[in-house]
């Protein structure tokens, strides 16, 4: 019984187990309560997310309880079990805690349990409008089946480790962790990039300075990035006053006369209507112009710059 890939199938009434190695068990509803419902959502995490709500009204606050949700059909399947109550029980058993290996629930062969299977002395187990039920042999009007679980295929496990109030799924997990490295190399890739430009920047730098020693000085490099800081901040100006003059500019109206200076900015401006040169005055004024030589057809703006 040493093969991990063994099944073992808990119930109560099952015998003691001496098992070495890794098993993996199969519960049966005596350790789950199980659910299905129609959700519009997408993800397994989402519905994991809001699974304790639907089981409100059939477990108590006593004893606490982590879920399970995957998607079968149009349904998501849930299920709340007790971690704690299974390893417990499994340990009177024989199958102590560092010998689980994956969880699994017997809902997920509900389409080969149709015909009961021989539980124990007193209990049969058989798939019963959908779920996979427990109930007296007694009850039983049919011939049973043997189940071999070591010759069924279960995909929905659950390692114990994440089975602790995990709130994605070991899918969506590896997902993120796939996306998260390939992040984290594409960062890296980026860093020795970005390393590299900078390592041709200061090569650059050097080769300048070794052609202009006069720009050694830090002294000296700051007080001329300061010079041309400053013009180019009075050029920014001058150019952002022209476009503001330029968008008074009708297809009727004409620059009469423009003078730019250090310090200032003087435009005459003809207009074909008085409607215009309100127009214009209303642009001017918004955008912090003195007005002079006002008439109904020509008008003259400044700005100190």
């Amino acid at each position: 019984m040493g093969n991990s890939s063994k099944k073992l199938l808990v119930h109560r009434e099952m015998d003691e187990v001496e098992v070495k190695g890794n098993m993996d068990i199969v519960l049966t509803p005596q350790f789950y309560t199980f659910l299905r419902e129609e959700l519009e959502i997408k993800f397994a995490y989402q519905a994991k997310n809001i699974a304790h709500a639907f089981f409100d009204d059939y477990l108590t606050s006593e004893q606490e309880h982590q879920y399970y949700v995957y998607k079968h059909g149009d349904e998501w399947y849930f299920f709340a079990y007790s971690v704690e109550e299974i390893t417990s029980f499994l340990e009177d058993k024989g199958l102590p805690l560092s010998q689980i290996g994956k969880i699994y629930f017997i809902q997920e062969l509900e389409e080969y349990l149709v015909t009961p299977v021989k539980l124990s002395s007193r209990l049969a187990m058989q798939t019963i409008d959908g779920t996979v039920t427990l109930f007296p042999q007694r009850l039983v009007d049919a011939e049973y089946q043997t189940l071999d679980l070591d010759k069924e295929t279960l995909k929905q496990g659950i390692a114990l480790g994440s089975s602790y109030d995990s709130l994605i799924p070991f899918k969506e997990t590896a997902i993120l962790t796939t996306l998260l490295l390939f992040l984290g190399g594409f960062l890296l890739f980026e860093g020795y990039r970005g390393r590299a430009t900078l390592d041709n920047i200061e090569l650059k730098k050097d080769e300048l300075l070794a052609d202009y020693p006069m720009f050694s000085s830090s002294i000296v490099r700051n007080s001329e990035l300061k010079k041309y800081e400053n013009i180019d901040k009075v050029e920014r100006v001058k150019r952002k006053n022209l476009m503001q003059i330029s968008k008074m500019m009708a297809h009727k109206n004409r620059l009469k006369s423009l003078l730019l200076t250090e310090k200032s900015i003087i435009a005459t401006i003809t207009t074909n209507s008085k409607q215009d040169t309100l127009k214009i005055k209303s642009l001017a004024k918004s955008n912090s112009f003195k007005l002079s030589n006002e008439s109904e057809k020509e008008i003259s703006l400044e700005k100190k710059l």
